[in-house]
């Protein structure tokens, strides 16, 4: 298939997705839950299961973590009376509308995540370069895809770096009694996560700023 016709009708079904899911149908339970196990189904017969899981792993921890921040909203909020948002009664039918509402959020950014990885691995750099657009500006797209690639190897690294600390090296329950060590390890890996992925950005876009100084006249 010829570069330009492909990235548009992945950039299409991005853009598609966005409207659709994330703006007509963000709030509907049913239609996030079957597009979830659609995309699912989809980028473990596509990619396999080996780069599904690595993904998976972690996108579902955080997305439990979702819920319970969600489902803690409806004891704060009740608590102190906040009667704007929601519902302000320390009752199941407020319970049920918070955590509601963290499973939406939680199939959101599942579907969010799964569908821009399926799109941009599509993607390949000869496609990127094959665009009638000039270098300076198929650079940042080169990057994005270059920098996605990275993160997602970085997956199993980040884990086995929160290994090497003593308290994380026992495997924790989930629970109310292990949540302050569980939300720590967290906070560690999304950190570490994010600091590596800064530090490759200046790096990997300086050697592809030094290779395109040397190889394309701007």
């Amino acid at each position: 298939m010829n570069s330009v016709i492909k990235v548009s009708i992945l950039t299409f079904a991005l853009i598609a997705f966005l409207v659709t899911m994330c703006i007509f149908f963000s709030g509907s339970i049913v239609i996030q839950l079957i597009y979830f196990i659609g995309i699912n189904l989809i980028f473990i017969l596509i990619k396999g299961k080996k780069l599904y899981w690595r993904l998976a792993k972690s996108w579902y921890k955080f997305s439990i973590l979702i819920i319970f921040i969600f489902s803690l909203s409806w004891l704060i909020f009740g608590l102190i009376h906040y009667n704007n948002y929601l519902c302000a009664d320390l009752n199941f039918f407020c319970y049920k509308r918070w955590f509601l509402l963290g499973v939406i959020t939680m199939f959101l950014l599942i579907n969010s995540v799964f569908t821009i990885e399926l799109i941009i691995f599509s993607i390949t750099i000869n496609d990127i370069l094959s665009l009638p657009i000039s270098i300076k500006y198929l650079k940042y797209f080169i990057l994005s895809r270059t920098l996605l690639i990275q993160a997602t190897a970085r997956f199993d690294d980040n884990q086995l770096l929160i290994k090497t600390i003593p308290d994380f090296q026992p495997e924790y329950k989930v629970n109310f009694k292990n949540l302050k060590i569980l939300f720590h390890k967290n906070i560690i890996l999304a950190l570490t996560f994010v600091m590596y992925i800064d530090q490759q950005s200046e790096v990997i876009g300086k050697l592809i700023d030094n290779r395109i100084k040397h190889n394309y006249k701007i």
